[in-house]
């Protein structure tokens, strides 16, 4: 999610998030997740405290059960505040300043922060705005100490940062071209490009994507002749093996293959969609398989913990805490999209190296340009 450069914000960790704030101008920009949430009572419930205060609701919107969006004023300080449901719980942010204390138009960063979370819960394309870095000095209301420095003649133009393709994994789960995978992999792509083996790439359509629940299905013309198997009735400690592209031009570009067992039954927050498990996974792995010792998708890989923000929160540094969305409930983003599926079942173990070769026959490489 977006957070403006160039203020004097200090970053504070709580317990539903961060928070950047700068009390001189009276700046206040939180982010929140909250596990157990209802949409329709927190909106009636803000807007009961806000007509409370005294405060004029200056606009208010109620999305059926998705998101919610207020703006607010009391003559002083402005306010807007905007929160995605998200499985049961919601996430979203609130954001406070002082108009009379800077001259910076806040209601813009809100209209940013704001597009950069629809962005990211609905998959829409979000443009990055330019970079401003204002000095203290430009932000406050406060008298000029002398002529302001004037720029430059012809100064000299600065090289545009090249936008460097991301890289994800995807599953064939279907012999006629499907591919699931994760919506993160395909967000704002300009061209998705799969990786068919030997140097040979093809273009994926993105047919259906649920950011929600972090998945998406592609189509590319080809047809595999090995797919993906969902099985659902995965138990606590089970052996599990992810395959994936990780770390694109670095790694392999054979795959990557590495084994763990299910750690536990839900994810952050006890979210129940997700399992944690111990199979170390890179950047690139997202939305590969995660198999069982039958070579069934159990999983779909999706995220991994970030050791420096848990080192810098709890003094510790987790390992191998990884997560993959449970194959229940892309069975069920298969469903909503009319994609009839393999189901797996438990049968004799197969070896690592046999285990392995299958991953591979259902993997494919993806490219988000």
């Amino acid at each position: 999610m977006w957070v403006p450069v160039g203020i004097p914000l200090s970053t504070e960790s709580t317990p539903t998030g961060l928070k950047f704030a700068n009390t001189t101008y009276g700046i206040v920009l939180a982010y929140d997740y909250f596990p157990q949430f209802s949409l329709r009572s927190s909106f009636d419930s803000l807007i009961s405290s806000l007509l409370h205060k005294g405060s004029q609701i200056l606009y208010s919107k109620l999305y059926r059960d998705d998101f919610f969006a207020v703006s607010f004023s009391d003559g002083i300080t402005d306010g807007y505040a905007r929160y995605h449901r998200i499985g049961q719980g919601g996430i979203g942010f609130s954001l406070y300043w002082n108009h009379s204390a800077m001259d910076l138009h806040v209601e813009r960063i809100a209209t940013l922060v704001s597009g950069s979370i629809w962005s990211s819960m609905s998959g829409a394309p979000f443009t990055d705005p330019f970079s401003v870095m204002p000095t203290v000095a430009n932000i406050a209301r406060a008298p000029s100490q002398g002529p302001e420095p004037q720029p430059s003649p012809n100064p000299e133009p600065k090289e545009a940062e090249p936008h460097l393709p991301k890289s994800g994994t995807g599953i064939f789960i279907t012999t006629q071209g499907h591919v699931l995978t994760n919506a993160h992999v395909v967000r704002d792509c300009l061209e998705i490009r799969i990786g068919l083996g030997q140097g040979n790439f093809a273009t994926g359509q993105l047919i259906a994507k649920d950011p929600a629940n972090d998945l998406a299905l592609l189509k590319v013309d080809a047809k595999p002749q090995y797919a993906g198997a969902l099985r659902s009735d995965v138990r606590l400690g089970e052996n599990v093996e992810a395959f994936g592209y990780p770390l694109a031009n670095v790694l392999a570009t054979s795959g990557n293959f590495t084994t763990g067992n299910i750690t536990a039954l839900a994810g952050l927050g006890d979210d129940s969609r997700f399992f944690q498990i111990s199979a170390p996974v890179q950047p690139g792995n997202s939305g590969g398989p995660l198999l069982d010792e039958n070579g069934n998708v159990v999983g779909i890989v999706s995220s991994k913990l970030n050791f420096l923000s848990e080192l810098r929160n709890v003094g510790d540094i987790p390992e191998n805490v990884n997560f993959a969305i449970k194959a229940s409930v892309a069975a069920n983003f298969l469903q909503d999209n009319n994609i009839k599926y393999q189901t797996g079942e438990p049968a004799q173990a197969m070896k690592g190296p046999d285990i392995a070769d299958q991953a591979k026959r259902m993997s494919v490489s993806i490219e988000c340009r």
